[in-house]
């Protein structure tokens, strides 16, 4: 059975830094269950990587949400995550390969399938929390939710539509009992 990924598709390192949810009430790493990296690179489009490489993945991924949640907080990110996600991106330096129809290009890196992931996955969250997208990210602000979201609507306010209507669904019910209560 296929694990559940929140995959909301707003980048590639929200959708890694998201692997570690609240799915039924129950804080989940889904990276660390048997087959989350496989099913994490399906979920995403990404080429699948050994599922060894687990431990190093989660280690960028926590990393990579601690520059997150600085970023959010308004503050310099720790110096031991940000020495986690340079070295990531330095492993597997990219350049760009034009493609057949001249028009377009995709960048290439010359590394294994893993190093070239988490090089991408580290120099995706590092133009995230520099660039322009910087001011939209956002900690998701349901009970118990661990997820990050770019806020790319006014109205959008939580990471998933999941979490949109357990929060709603919660206010209502406390505005019920406090109608009933005597």
């Amino acid at each position: 059975m296929a694990i559940w990924f929140p995959v909301e598709r707003q980048a590639l390192s929200l959708d890694f830094g998201n692997t570690t949810y609240l799915r039924n009430g129950v804080n989940t790493d889904g990276l660390a269950e048997a087959g989350g990296v496989a099913d994490w690179t399906d979920a995403v489009g990404v080429e699948p990587v050994p599922a060894a490489t687990a431990p190093t993945l989660i280690e960028l991924r926590d990393a990579i949400r601690t520059l997150f949640r600085a970023t959010v907080d308004g503050v310099a990110p720790p110096d031991a995550a940000r020495k986690v996600v340079n070295e990531a991106a330095q492993a597997a330096p990219g350049w760009l390969d034009l493609d057949r129809d001249g028009a377009t290009a995709r960048t290439r890196r010359g590394a294994d399938p893993a190093t070239n992931l988490r090089a991408q996955l580290a120099t995706d969250a590092t133009a995230l929390v520099t660039g322009p997208n910087r001011a939209l990210l956002r900690a998701c602000p349901a009970e118990g939710c661990q997820g990050f979201f770019l806020q790319n609507h006014l109205r959008r306010s939580f990471c998933s539509p999941s979490c949109a209507t357990r929060t709603r669904v919660a206010r209502h019910y406390h505005r019920q009992n406090a109608n009933n209560s005597p």
